[in-house]
């Protein structure tokens, strides 16, 4: 069938022989040891404590105080001619399922301007095909930000293709994105921190559904069908993000993009109990360590709800008032991280861009804060982006210096 044909060619026939040795050697990447920690950066009650080598480019040296971190959501896209390349050659699917090619485009954004942290590339669509829904490239050109979307989505929440999830075996078919961040988290040498991925319940659902006004419609209409399907997305997540850490990521992102579809009281009835059980049976197996990042942009109106859902960071985008979101997070006690308008670094000459860097950490502050650049970087921006990004690290630092005598 093309569902099992999607998955025909994974594994290699040589990682078949060694199946039982790479599944020991993915499980025991962040086994907890007694290490010397030289940096430590505090995200509540969650502390991200690493050796010398993978801090000293994230969080800076001890004696000159601190420094706030910058990495973008999406760092490979096409604004570099290495991706178009391999896009063109391979297609989207291929990138992300082949763990090679997937965690060299993790690690390529990094040799072009010292980012402090690499997000694996993958597509939070790996879990609905990993569940037997058919997948395809979403229309664009090479030029264009790649993904892909449910070429046969629901028609329901319990119609037969949704009954015919395959749970059982969704794990192990994500096995892909483990071999990439295993791969990754070797290439990256201790130069930045890996960052795994996944979609959370609500996103996946409305994904699965082709439409997410159609999921909207669901949750009126067929509530308890709903709720099962998400609570069974849940037990998967959580399964997926312990397995990334097991694999090499030393911090997990939770993307919650379609959120703002939902009204609040739908928000906080279908999406916001999932949320707050991920965040804390993924807590209960990972132990502390290990940040855990919210990412739901455009979510005015259930801020608060988001900020106490249990994750050590919230991720906010270019749409919300830096000041709200700072006092919205020192209530619940967690670390924000935001939110740079990526058409910025795609149109704005330098001066402006210097305005609103400067504008937003005096709003965010340097305590607790990661710069953060929205999605990523937009399709449109020159084909020159290491230069302006080495450009918005080089003020970023200067600021938080700036602050932080002012602070003293």
């Amino acid at each position: 069938s093309a569902r099992s044909q999607l998955w025909r060619t994974q594994p290699l026939p040589e990682q078949q022989r060694n199946k039982k040795k790479q599944q020991q050697g993915l499980s025991g990447f962040n086994r907890v040891q007694a290490v010397s920690a030289d940096f430590v950066v505090d995200f509540g009650i969650c502390r991200l404590c690493l050796t010398t080598s993978c801090c000293a480019p994230f969080f800076g040296e001890p004696a000159t105080g601190l420094r706030v971190p910058l990495w973008l959501l999406r760092q490979a896209g096409p604004h570099l001619p290495e991706y178009r390349q391999l896009l063109a050659h391979h297609g989207h699917a291929e990138l992300c399922r082949n763990p090679e090619l997937a965690s060299e485009l993790t690690v390529l954004p990094l040799t072009r301007c010292e980012l402090d942290a690499a997000p694996i590339f993958t597509d939070i669509i790996l879990v609905p095909i990993a569940l037997g829904l058919v997948a395809k490239q979403s229309v664009g050109g090479v030029n264009q930000r790649a993904g892909l979307i449910v070429s046969e989505p629901l028609t329901g929440p319990a119609d037969r293709a949704a009954l015919a999830l395959e749970f059982g075996a969704a794990r192990g078919r994500l096995h892909c994105v483990l071999e990439a961040l295993n791969l990754a988290r070797r290439r990256l040498m201790g130069r930045a921190v890996l960052l795994g991925l996944a979609g959370a319940p609500w996103t996946l659902l409305a994904r699965m559904a082709g439409d997410p006004g159609l999921a909207v419609g669901w949750l009126y209409s067929q509530p308890e069908a709903c709720e099962r399907l998400l609570d069974k997305l849940t037990g998967l997540l959580v399964d997926f993000l312990v397995d990334q850490v097991a694999a090499g990521a030393q911090a997990l992102q939770v993307v919650e993009p379609l959120a703002g579809r939902l009204s609040p009281n739908l928000f906080c009835q279908f999406a916001l109990p999932r949320l707050r059980r991920l965040a804390s049976e993924v807590r209960a197996r990972i132990g502390p360590g290990v940040p855990l990042i919210l990412f739901a942009p455009s979510c005015h109106s259930v801020l608060e709800e988001l900020a106490c859902s249990g994750f050590d960071v919230l991720g906010v985008d270019h749409t919300m008032r830096p000041e709200h979101c700072r006092r919205v997070a020192a209530a619940a006690g967690v670390a924000v991280q935001g939110n740079l308008d990526p058409a910025l670094l795609a149109y704005a000459p330098s001066e402006v861009l210097r305005d609103h860097v400067r504008r937003m950490l005096r709003s965010f502050g340097a305590k607790r804060y990661v710069c953060n650049v929205g999605a990523g970087l937009l399709p449109e921006t020159p084909p020159e982006p290491p230069e302006r990004l080495a450009e918005l690290k080089r003020l970023v630092r200067l600021l938080v210096e700036d602050l932080s005598s002012k602070d003293e």
